[in-house]
């Protein structure tokens, strides 16, 4: 006759499916199954690429090179004091919950211009940029503590000669910009934010108004988000949907 559980015997058996159920429910959070997503840009005839893989487009007025803000870049500027204050010790470094490109726009010609606007257009939608207000409620949480979002979204004068966003000292190359203009043969760097682009969107286009000699001119910049799924064990691309911070 078969003996009745005893009450250890009931114990050491609970131990051990919750040691096999995490090892189980794991296998399928291994890199091999991670899913990659990134934005990056549509290469035609009026944007080409960088070889730090910005966008480049060029006008009568300027240059303009745009970047999407993935997590290496929100990690830069919350390392920098002209964006961000010292957080607490125990503050969070989550990726801000929006869409945003670090533009640099550099004159080209002998009178001052201005980036007047700008708007994102994906998935049938077409969003302007966040508020200072805006993105301040958004990022309340102690995860994005140290922000300073005010001083995120402020244009920057660029004192060096660059390529590009990504080769900028964000501690030596910048200075507070108190004009309401990109001087005359000048570089500005400016981080623009948008409300999170939807899941299933592809075909993004980040379209900028230039003012220059009287005139306005609008600037199409094409981007395409992608997904895969990253080989196992492939370095450094396990967890890239963690690091862009889109479509989680």
């Amino acid at each position: 006759m078969e003996r009745p559980r005893t009450r250890n015997t009931l114990v050491r058996a609970a131990l051990a499916a919750a040691l096999i159920m995490p090892l189980s429910l794991s296998g399928s959070c291994m890199p091999g199954h991670s899913i990659t997503r990134e934005i990056i840009p549509s290469e035609s005839a009026g944007t080409a690429m960088t070889p730090n893989g910005a966008a480049l487009v060029r006008s009568i007025y300027c240059d303009i090179t745009a970047a999407p803000v993935d997590g290496d870049m929100w990690a830069r500027l919350r390392s920098s004091g002209s964006f961000a204050w010292k957080p607490p010790p125990c503050a969070g470094r989550r990726v801000p919950p929006v869409t945003a490109f670090l533009v640099v726009v550099k004159s080209t010609i002998n009178a001052p211009l201005t980036l007047k606007g700008a708007r994102l257009i994906c998935g049938g939608s077409d969003r302007g940029t966040l508020t200072a207000e805006r993105l301040a409620r958004m990022l309340r949480s102690p995860a994005y503590a140290g922000i300073d979002v005010r001083g995120l979204l402020s244009p920057r004068r660029i004192i060096r000669e660059v390529g590009e966003a990504g080769s900028i000292d964000l501690d030596h190359d910048i200075i507070e910009l108190k004009l309401d203009f990109v001087p005359p043969r000048d570089a500005v760097m400016q981080v623009i934010a948008f409300d999170k682009i939807p899941a299933e969107a592809r075909a993004i286009t980040l379209r900028l108004t230039i003012g220059a000699l009287g005139t306005e001119r609008t600037l199409d910049i094409e981007f395409t988000r992608r997904e895969y799924r990253a080989g196992h064990g492939e370095p450094g691309r396990a967890a890239a949907w963690e690091k862009t911070g889109y479509g989680k």
